[in-house]
């Protein structure tokens, strides 16, 4: 965030201690990968709610989208046996209208950096050809398979008070398989 923020300093990356959960974590990561081409401002075509837990890197033409538990707040309430990482719809329009590659990491992504290498190598090879900017990661890339799309329900551990609350959200409401009588 610093080097965002104060481009002109050169930032010592190597003295940081980077964040190992959520939206932080991804947000470090990228920083590593992509260091000053990151923009933390929205397109102007974009709501700003749309774009909380967004990064874009513009150079290489990419989002990065973290959706925490609450974006699959519907489909947990529901009590899908399979919870599945989906696009957030505005973002996945502007993207295609602006020929950006979105990436989606969910809550439950593997927390590696090869993990977020392996789903870019996925989407965009082409940052990892002899002149990319990932080329360096290509191996490692390559070697680590792709996060799941889905991932079981059962297996998540989940703030039993979010659950609680999301049922009370308006805006989760959209299914009348999220009205649970209890």
């Amino acid at each position: 965030m610093l080097q965002i923020v104060y481009p002109n300093i050169d930032w010592d990356l190597r003295r940081f201690k980077f964040a190992t959960n959520g939206f932080g974590s991804l947000f470090s990561k990228v920083v590593k990968l992509f260091g000053r081409e990151i923009s933390p401002r929205p397109p102007t075509s974009l709501r700003k709610d749309d774009f909380a837990q967004a990064l874009m890197v513009p150079k290489f033409k990419l989002l990065f989208d973290y959706q925490g538990p609450q974006f699959f707040a519907v489909q947990l309430l529901e009590k899908r046996d399979t919870i599945v990482r989906e696009e957030r719809p505005s973002l996945a329009k502007w993207c295609l209208e602006n020929d950006f590659t979105l990436i989606c990491v969910p809550f439950w992504f593997p927390r590696d950096l090869s993990d977020l290498l392996a789903e870019l190598f996925a989407l965009k090879s082409e940052l990892f050809d002899p002149t990319g900017p990932l080329h360096a990661y290509r191996s490692l890339a390559m070697a680590t398979p792709r996060p799941p799309l889905s991932i079981q329900r059962k297996s998540l551990s989940l703030n039993p008070n979010n659950l609680t609350a999301w049922r009370a959200d308006i805006r989760f409401a959209l299914s009348p398989l999220t009205q649970t009588h209890s």
